[in-house]
């Protein structure tokens, strides 16, 4: 009924009186409502953006017949490949956390911030937000960490 490991180590440590998320995957009935009984978030794989808002509405369904909410829950994505161009904004109101881009970089470094582009270039959010906002896309202000670890405004 239970294992146990001797000689394994875990770094890092979770913080004291924390304990480490359950993430479960799978886009199945049975696997969303495993993710509403007992998950800290959900990972669906390979699905094409359709489908995204669907197994969300469902996952959400599930969680409140468990006496949950959904924004309980981190709730990452990947996109199955040809999908086109991606509306984040309409990714984001369905319920998704976060974005999972899945792709192999190019061998060749000096290829990679073409490579990199080319991912970003169905995901801007950027203009994806101000275009359904009906005005023209601005700079926006964002947080990045330093190499300090400490956070800077940028644009």
């Amino acid at each position: 009924e239970f294992v146990r490991f001797s000689h394994v180590r875990v770094n890092p440590r979770p913080v004291h009186d924390r304990r480490l998320p359950i993430v479960v995957g799978g886009t199945s009935d049975a696997a969303l409502r495993r993710v509403a009984a007992f998950g800290d978030g959900w990972y669906g794989f390979n699905l094409a953006p359709r489908q995204v808002e669907e197994r969300v509405g469902f996952l959400a369904e599930e969680c409140r017949r468990r006496g949950r909410q959904l924004a309980e829950l981190t709730v990452a994505v990947s996109l199955a490949a040809g999908h086109g161009a991606v509306d984040l904004a309409e990714l984001a109101d369905a319920g998704v956390t976060e974005l999972v881009l899945v792709a192999a970089p190019p061998e060749d470094p000096a290829a990679a911030p073409d490579w990199v582009a080319g991912l970003v270039a169905g995901y801007d959010p950027v203009h994806s937000v101000s275009a359904r906002l009906g005005r023209p896309a601005e700079p926006q202000e964002c947080e990045r960490p330093t190499r300090e670890g400490r956070h800077g405004t940028s644009k």
